[in-house]
C-alpha cells in the first residue's frame, strides 16, 4: 500500500535596479535586535541544530504522531461541540478553542509539544489517525482547524490567496500549469521544491490520488550546508537576490514582482524562502526594461544544484487520508510529485483533496526573519502576525469548498 510503501522508506517591492536586487552586502537592520549577514559571512553558520537533519537519519519516530484511541475520542468530542456551538472556524483562534474547541488536557499537550518541536526541533510532524473516513468535509476542516489552534503558544491562520482563503484546497481545479500565471497547487502537475509564505504550513490529506501525489520534506539548511561543501560559489550565489512572480495576486502598493534572496543568515539560523515556480514565472512574464534581468548561468546552476541535493537529502512520505503535515517553512522545503486522479471505492471522495492552513507564530520563540521578507510577509517582527497573501479587497474567510 502507498503507506506502507511510505512507512518503509522511513526506516532507512518596489522594481528598480538589477544591482540593487543582487546585491552582495553586509548590513544591519534598523530594529535592534536581528542581525542579517548576505553573502560569505554565512559561512561561520555551524549547522548543529535540530532543524538541520538528513533524510536518512529522520527515522519516523522524530517525527510521527499517532493519535490514541483516547486522543481520537477527544478529538470526536472537539468537533462535536463545535457543531453544536454553532461555530465557525474563524470563531475558533488561540483563545476561543478553550471553550469552542475543548480537546482535553492529554490531547492540547500533545499539541503543544509539536509545535515546540516544529519551531524549536526538526521543523517537521506528522499527525496521524485523524478519522476523516467518517467526518464529513466540514467536519474534517474543524478537526484540522481546531488541532492547530490548540498548539498555542502563539498562532493564528493568514490568507492563502488574493481571495482571502484562510482555508486552502489542494486539488486539480483544471487550472494550465504550463500558465506562468497558475498556481500549482490547483493542478495535478508536480510541485518544485519550496517553501509557503507562512511561519507552519498544515495539509490534511482528505483523499489520495489513484497515482502519484507523494510528498517530500527536506531541512533546507542541511541543502544549504551540502551545497556550500560541494561549491562555494554555488552557496554565495544562493544569497543573492531572485526575483519571485507574485501570480496576480498583488498586495496594495506592491509590485507585480518582488526579490528575496534564497537563504539569509540571520541570528545564527540559516532562513529560506525558495519556489522555482515563481523565479521561473518572473523570467516568462516580465522583462528586463519591466525591471526583471534575466537569471545568470551561474544562478541557474546554483538552483539546480540546491534542487538536485534537496532530492538527495528529502525524507519521503505518502499522505494517507487521516494524515496531517505540519512543516515550518523557514527552516524547510516541501514539494509533491505528479499525481492522477480517479474513482475511489474507499469513500465517497473520488480525488486527490487535502484541506491546507497558512499559520503565523505570534510567541516570542518565532523567528527572526530578514527585512526582504517583508515583501512577501507585509511584517516580520517577531509577536505580529505575518505572512499570508493581503490583497486590495478581499475579506479573510474560510472556504468550506475548493470554489468557495
Amino acid at each position: 500500500s502507498l503507506r506502507s510503501a511510505s512507512m518503509a522508506q522511513h526506516s532507512m517591492a518596489r522594481p528598480c535596479s538589477s544591482s540593487r536586487w543582487i546585491r552582495r552586502c553586509t548590513h544591519t537592520h534598523a530594529r535592534s535586535t536581528p542581525v542579517v549577514r548576505c553573502r560569505a559571512a554565512a559561512k561561520q553558520v555551524e549547522n548543529t541544530h535540530p532543524w538541520s537533519w538528513r533524510g536518512s537519519e529522520m527515522h519516523a519516530e522524530r517525527y510521527l504522531h499517532e493519535l490514541t484511541p483516547e486522543d481520537v475520542r477527544a478529538l470526536d468530542g472537539a468537533v462535536r461541540h463545535a457543531r453544536m456551538a454553532d461555530a465557525k472556524l474563524v470563531d475558533i483562534d488561540e483563545t476561543s478553542c478553550v471553550s469552542l474547541f475543548p480537546l482535553g488536557d492529554e490531547l492540547s499537550m500533545k499539541m503543544t509539544r509539536i509545535r515546540e518541536d516544529l519551531v524549536n526541533g526538526t521543523g517537521i510532524a506528522l499527525v496521524r489517525n485523524i478519522p476523516v473516513d467518517r467526518y464529513s468535509d466540514a467536519d474534517a476542516a474543524l478537526a484540522a482547524w481546531g488541532l492547530a489552534m490548540s498548539m498555542g503558544g502563539g498562532i493564528s491562520a493568514v490568507p492563502q490567496n488574493s481571495k482571502g482563503h484562510l482555508l486552502g484546497h489542494v486539488r486539480d481545479l483544471g487550472t494550465d500549469p504550463n500558465d506562468p500565471a497558475t498556481r500549482i497547487y490547483t493542478t495535478s502537475a508536480a510541485q518544485p521544491w519550496h517553501t509557503d509564505s507562512a511561519d507552519i504550513v498544515g495539509l490534511l490529506c482528505l483523499q489520495q490520488a489513484v497515482e502519484g501525489g507523494h510528498s517530500g520534506v527536506v531541512s533546507s539548511t542541511a541543502v544549504f550546508d551540502e551545497v556550500r561543501r560541494r561549491d562555494e560559489d554555488a552557496a554565495n550565489a544562493l544569497l543573492e537576490f531572485y526575483l519571485w512572480d507574485r501570480k496576480g495576486e498583488v498586495p496594495d502598493g506592491k509590485a507585480p514582482f518582488f526579490g528575496v534572496p534564497v537563504f539569509t543568515e540571520i541570528n545564527g539560523r540559516m532562513v529560506s524562502m525558495h519556489d522555482r515556480s515563481f523565479i521561473d514565472a518572473a523570467q516568462r512574464r516580465f522583462t528586463t526594461e519591466d525591471g526583471v534581468p534575466r537569471l545568470t548561468d551561474r544562478q541557474i546552476a546554483a538552483l539546480d544544484l540546491a534542487d538536485a541535493v534537496a532530492d538527495e537529502l528529502q525524507v519521503k512520505m505518502t499522505l494517507a487520508p487521516g494524515d496531517l503535515q505540519l512543516i515550518h517553512s523557514h527552516c524547510t522545503w516541501h514539494m509533491r510529485t505528479e499525481y492522477v486522479d480517479g474513482e475511489r471505492r474507499t469513500s465517497g471522495r473520488r480525488r486527490r483533496h487535502l484541506l491546507r492552513l497558512w499559520l503565523a507564530t505570534t510567541g516570542d520563540d518565532a523567528w527572526s526573519l530578514p527585512d526582504a521578507f517583508v515583501e512577501r510577509y507585509g511584517d516580520v517582527d517577531v509577536g505580529k502576525v505575518r505572512g499570508g497573501i493581503r490583497c486590495p479587497g478581499a475579506t479573510p474567510y474560510a472556504p468550506l469548498t475548493p470554489h468557495g
